[in-house]
């Protein structure tokens, strides 16, 4: 049985969830991967993850919109577990409102 804390990898790249994987797995870590909303939120059930890495875009758009509801359903069901977000289209306003939530949840 593997004791190692368990990420859950969640983005819509396979080379991204590929190499995020094989480079965490390398490191000892368990690691679950998803590639979407939905399948995001069926392997958080089963992982029993310590820490999230959610991409925010997973569309053309790139507003972030889809991980950041995401991340209030990951946050709502999970409050203790750590996210790390992830983007290679990211903007001030983005990153504010990330951590507005951030800050909302956690005084809430």
């Amino acid at each position: 049985m593997n004791d190692a804390p368990g990420i859950l990898v969640i983005d819509d790249d396979q080379a991204v969830l590929t190499s995020l994987s094989l480079l965490l797995k390398r490191c000892g870590y368990r690691v679950a991967t998803a590639n979407g909303h939905r399948e995001a939120i069926e392997a958080a059930r089963g992982a029993a993850a310590s820490l999230f890495l959610l991409d925010m875009n997973f569309s053309v758009s790139t507003t972030g919109e889809e991980g950041l509801a995401l991340l209030k359903v990951l946050k709502k069901d999970y409050p203790d577990t750590p996210v790390i977000l992830m983007t290679a289209w990211g903007s001030i306003p983005l990153a504010v409102d990330d951590f507005e939530f951030e800050l909302t949840t956690a005084a809430g």
